[in-house]
């Protein structure tokens, strides 16, 4: 993370923290890198804020009275269209292993662990680079396939230790079996919606397909399908290639995990 990252002009930031000092913190630090944000307190006030509002980014604190940030964050996503919702990034202070995809797979756009530091906070703010998504080299043979699905394979493994702390090769199994019904059932929306410019549906499929991927630890896979979604959501659609190319690691992640 570099302190130069440039930040997009007029960004409008809402700040949801219930701890006064780790408010003032923050609000101090958002101004040292030009951007006078907006506060509230609590999830509930949150939820106010950002759908009377329109925000780029709501930097979301995990527990806090009335009503906690995944609250908020599932509020928010319900009363807002896709293409009008802001990014939302959870900070918390309480991260444990596996927080992180658990934050992805709630809905969360990203996540931080607390204290942040000036570096984090540009990174957060920034949005997603738009570059070629790679999830996988196309395999040239029956053996780099064989490759690429037992690489596939342990990378699930790998984000179900992180979740568990033990191996379980049970829920890994019915993990991929999750991933593959809900992103075939998504893939299907969203080539839907992209042959028929709804964008809005595009953008709620591209959703679910990140949060599936970041539930089995597919996190190139959640990137792609994050780059559709901050497309449509900053562009009001998404680049042919972008959605193409999200569509393909899809599918081909799914074959290779059913092999």
């Amino acid at each position: 993370m570099a302190d130069s990252l440039a930040l997009p002009d007029g960004l409008s930031v809402l700040l949801v923290e219930d701890d006064p000092t780790n408010r003032l913190v923050a609000l101090s630090m958002l101004r040292h890198i030009g951007i006078e944000a907006d506060a509230v307190v609590n999830g509930q006030l949150g939820v106010q804020a950002a759908t009377s509002k329109s925000y780029d980014v709501v930097l979301m604190d995990i527990q806090m009275p009335v009503m906690d940030g995944i609250e908020a964050l599932r509020a928010i996503r319900a009363l807002l269209p896709p293409d009008e919702c802001p990014r939302i990034v959870a900070v918390t202070a309480h991260a444990v292993s596996g927080t992180r995809e658990r934050m992805l797979a709630t809905g969360f756009d990203d996540f931080y662990n607390k204290p942040l530091s000036i570096a984090m906070l540009r990174e957060a703010l920034s949005p997603p680079p738009l570059a070629e998504p790679a999830l996988m080299i196309r395999p040239r043979s029956g053996h780099d396939e064989d490759d690429l699905a037992a690489s596939l394979r342990n990378d699930v493994r790998a984000h179900v230790r992180a979740l568990l702390g033990e191996d379980d090769e049970e829920f890994v199994v019915d993990l991929v079996d999750s991933f593959v019904t809900s992103s075939e059932d998504a893939v299907v929306e969203a080539t839907t919606a992209y042959q028929g410019a709804d964008w809005g549906t595009l953008a709620s499929a591209a959703h679910k397909l990140k949060g599936s991927a970041s539930n089995v630890g597919l996190g190139a896979l959640a990137t792609s399908w994050d780059h559709v979604e901050v497309a449509v959501r900053d562009a009001g659609q998404a680049p042919q290639d972008v959605v193409e190319a999200a569509m393909a690691e899809t599918k081909q992640a799914i074959t290779l995990l059913q092999s």
